[in-house]
């Protein structure tokens, strides 16, 4: 059992280094809602580099409007369009519980949500549905939904402490939402998670945990807040180039020298400069070092031939 918290960008600025020391072990993030290109949460971004960089896990979560089928896949495409590029250790989930879609039958309800998570489940992603007790006891068909989607169950303790183990009726459980946490202003969502997410989803290789490719030595998109023995390669590559004069940390972050030279790189070699190491800026980099090491290997060729000679010549 892990111990998380879930946020929006009504929780304002975050110290998550201060959350990581006080045992938050994942954080579930609010991606959005709608599907309105500027309904993206404003703070998503900023908790996905902080949360990253902290060395917290995460999840993220889409809250819906939709009152229809057709609306139910707009949102899906949007919720995916905020993902993309991005890793998540824990479940991203439906939340659906608008006042829009309170008077909606309870078929109706269904499959709105059946249609959600089936695309956004479908497109690679370990999905779940977010639902109070009541929403599900009287608004869905829980018990059609919950075969098929794992349950992040909201349902609050008077202690606000998680008093009892409710393993046997969801995989996560937001038991207050009146947590007080030390880098969090106000207050807060607590959840416990009852299944090992991390481990099951990059064993089934979901959320953006990929299997490696034989044409790059890259496993994912590199975006700043992330870590890893990958960023130390680049920094590596950059300052052999002499983009980069920072340290080989292995972090994108906080600072701005690494991501400074991120886009120094692009704009050079004519990519899109948005400091993010996508598909096309792997693929560059990975051909630049091909070419070093061709170059390497005409140099030593080079060098061993002149040996030769000068052998040669010493023999006369």
């Amino acid at each position: 059992m892990k111990y998380g918290i879930d946020v929006s960008s009504w929780q304002g600025k975050i110290d998550w280094s201060k959350v990581k020391k006080a045992g938050i072990e994942f954080a579930i993030l609010r991606a959005g809602f709608g599907w309105g290109k500027d309904n993206t949460d404003t703070r998503f971004e900023e908790y996905y580099a902080g949360a990253r960089l902290a060395g917290i896990p995460v999840g993220a979560y889409h809250y819906s409007y939709a009152v229809s089928v057709s609306e139910a896949k707009k949102e899906a495409e949007a919720f995916l369009s905020r993902l993309k590029g991005k890793q998540f250790e824990y479940p991203v989930y439906y939340d659906q519980e608008s006042d829009q879609q309170a008077g909606l039958s309870k078929g109706l309800l269904t499959e709105i949500a059946d249609t959600f998570l089936g695309i956004v489940q479908s497109n690679g992603y370990y999905v779940g549905l977010y639902s109070n007790r009541y929403w599900l006891d009287n608004k869905l068909d829980k018990n059609y939904l919950l075969k098929k989607y794992d349950l992040w169950l909201a349902l609050y303790t008077s202690s606000r402490k998680p008093d009892t183990d409710r393993r046997n009726e969801c995989g996560m459980w937001q038991y207050t939402n009146k947590g007080q946490i030390p880098g969090i202003i106000s207050d807060v969502d607590l959840n416990v998670a009852y299944k090992d997410y991390p481990a099951i989803i990059k064993q089934r290789k979901l959320n953006g945990f990929k299997e490696e490719r034989e044409d790059t030595v890259f496993l994912r998109v590199i975006r700043f807040g992330d870590s890893g023995e990958d960023i130390g390669q680049v920094q590596r590559f950059l300052k052999n180039r002499g983009l980069y004069t920072g340290p080989i940390d292995n972090k994108f972050g906080p600072g701005q020298g690494f991501l400074n030279a991120v886009k120094a790189f692009q704009k050079a070699e004519n990519l899109e400069v948005d400091g993010i190491i996508g598909p096309k800026t792997q693929a560059r980099i990975v051909e630049l070092l091909l070419q070093d090491q061709e170059n390497n290997i005409k140099n030593t060729a080079k060098l061993t031939k002149a040996k030769e000679l000068a052998d040669q010549i010493k023999k006369l």
